[in-house]
């Protein structure tokens, strides 16, 4: 029985492809850093405007200032797109392991597959890959798409289609929106001359309105509803999140780098030493939290 081989950057192959996944994942970072301070620095809230005398009211966002999403697009794209060319570039290292080298047609043309279908594969093999070794080209099947055991999108699917779309448009897009009701902390005062003992039950009447909605200041947040009139309602701190869409459909987009991450740096640890390193594998494919060793 022969061992395994182990594909080592630096060595074996180039370290590009392995530096760009980590620029990558530095830009997703980056990203999320830059959100946070900027929710920190705004602290986003809202203003109540009441009405039939203080039963009803009104939440609107308070934003002191309006987020710098076209930045953040930008930051966002460009780690979507150092993803994309890490397993790219990880492509054109294997096809030239060993000294071999693709024809002019493959060369031109190698990219990281991720074929959908057992018949695209064999067609994308004979295309470009028929330079990589058998045993690393049955890793790299392994990990293709038509070969996923769970059911939905998969991550390296959705980075193709963002990449793609990065290319062929001026920029990926990002937005503020509000984030499901359960998260919000809401503060509601009451005319201190109601006795709730004897009506406890105060509410009618409780809508959120801005669960996945793009928000600006004064856009609406949530309506309320009571028996007896409020002296203040407020959410302490507006719960938000920035989405992104991937053919119509919307994503978190902090959740979304999170799972192309732990997909790609799967698809890494698979092709270049065979399966997944133990003290990665929980992060690669249950999402815990990210280990801060190397894993290579």
């Amino acid at each position: 029985m022969s061992a395994t081989r182990y594909i080592i950057p630096g060595e074996d192959i180039a370290n590009t492809p392995m530096l760009k996944l980590v620029r990558a994942n530095r830009q997703a970072g980056t990203l999320w850093q830059e959100f946070n301070a900027w929710l920190t620095s705004v602290s986003p809230q809202t203003r109540a405007e009441f009405s039939d005398g203080g039963r009803q009211v009104l939440l609107r966002a308070s934003l002191p200032s309006e987020p710098p999403t076209d930045e953040w697009a930008l930051q966002y794209a460009d780690a979507i797109h150092n993803f994309r060319a890490a397993l790219d570039g990880l492509a054109w290292e294997v096809a030239h392991l060993d000294g071999a080298k693709p024809t002019s047609s493959a060369a031109r043309s190698l990219y990281f597959p991720l074929a959908k279908s057992a018949d695209r594969w064999a067609t994308v093999v004979q295309q470009t890959l028929r330079s990589v070794p058998p045993d690393v080209l049955e890793r790299i099947r392994s990990v293709q798409p038509f070969m996923a055991r769970t059911e939905g999108e998969i991550p390296t699917v959705l980075l193709h289609e963002l990449d793609r779309a990065d290319k062929h448009r001026s920029s990926l897009s990002v937005r503020l929106t509000g984030r499901d009701r359960q998260t919000l902390a809401l503060m509601t005062k009451f005319d201190p001359s109601v006795d709730r003992r004897t009506d406890p039950l105060l509410w009618d009447f409780y809508e959120f309105l801005a669960d996945g909605v793009e928000l600006h200041d004064g856009v609406p947040v949530a309506r309320l509803r009571a028996k007896v009139p409020f002296v203040d309602v407020s959410i302490e701190t507006l719960p938000l999140r920035l989405d992104t869409e991937v053919s119509s459909i919307k994503y978190d987009a902090f959740l979304l780098l999170r799972a192309i991450d732990r997909h790609v740096t799967g698809t890494f640890m698979t092709v270049l030493l065979g399966g997944l390193v133990r003290d990665w594998a929980d992060y690669v494919v249950h999402g815990a939290p990210r280990p801060t060793t190397p894993w290579i």
